[in-house]
C-alpha cells in the first residue's frame, strides 16, 4: 500500500486519495511512514483532513478551535486562554502543552524548551519531526510517547525511567545530564 501511495503522489502530489490512503499518508491510524514524509509537504493538508475528519472538525487558526474540532493545521501558539477541547491531532509546530490532554499526534516540530512538566501529553504518542524538552527534569506524562521523527532534546533529564516506550522504538539520540554528567543514549532500531 505505501509504494502504491507513494507511485500516485510521485506521478502527482496532488492525486485524489481515499480515506484509508490519507489515514497512511498522515500517519492516523499506523505509525508515520518516513518514505512518504517528502510527499506529504507538497499535499493540501487543510484539503485532505477536511475530507477524513470533515470539515467542521479541522481548524486552521486557534479562533476556529471548538468543541467539534479534532485536528489544527498549522503552527499553533498555545496559552492560558486559548481552549484546546478534544485536539487529537496538530500537523504543524507547537509551543506549549496547556489543555493538551486528548492529544495523540502532532506532525511537526515541538518546541516545549519552556515546559516545566509534560502532564498535559499524557496521550501524546508521536511527534514528526524535532521535539525540544530541554527544560523537564523528569519525563513523567510521557509515558506512551512512542515515537520522535527528528532529534530530541532532553537535556536537563535527570531520568530515563518514564521513556520506556520511546526507548524501545525510535533511534534514540538524547542527551541526559545525570549527576551533573552529560551521558549520551542511543539505541537503534528499525520500525517495524
Amino acid at each position: 500500500m505505501i509504494n502504491i501511495i507513494r507511485n500516485k503522489l510521485l506521478k502527482n502530489p496532488n492525486s485524489k486519495l481515499s480515506i484509508e490512503e490519507l489515514n497512511i499518508l498522515y500517519g492516523l491510524d499506523c505509525d508515520f511512514i518516513d518514505e512518504l514524509v517528502e510527499c506529504r509537504y507538497k499535499r493540501d493538508k487543510y484539503e485532505d483532513f477536511c475530507f477524513i475528519f470533515d470539515k467542521n472538525n479541522v481548524a486552521c487558526t486557534p479562533l476556529n478551535i471548538n468543541e467539534n474540532t479534532i485536528c489544527y493545521i498549522g503552527d499553533l501558539i498555545i496559552d492560558k486562554v486559548l481552549p484546546t477541547y478534544n485536539l487529537k491531532y496538530i500537523y504543524g509546530n507547537l509551543n506549549n502543552s496547556y489543555g493538551l490532554d486528548c492529544l495523540k499526534r502532532i506532525g511537526g516540530s515541538d518546541f516545549f524548551n519552556n515546559l516545566e512538566d509534560s502532564n498535559g501529553l499524557i496521550n501524546l504518542e508521536e511527534i514528526g519531526d524535532y521535539a525540544d524538552f530541554e527544560s523537564l527534569e523528569s519525563a513523567k506524562g510521557l509515558e506512551i510517547l512512542k515515537y520522535i521523527g527528528g532529534l530530541i532534546n532532553f537535556k536537563n533529564l535527570l531520568t530515563v525511567d518514564d521513556l520506556k516506550k520511546l526507548e524501545d522504538r525510535i533511534i534514540l539520540d538524547m542527551y541526559v545530564r545525570m549527576k551533573n554528567k552529560i551521558k549520551s543514549m542511543k539505541k537503534v532500531l528499525v520500525r517495524k
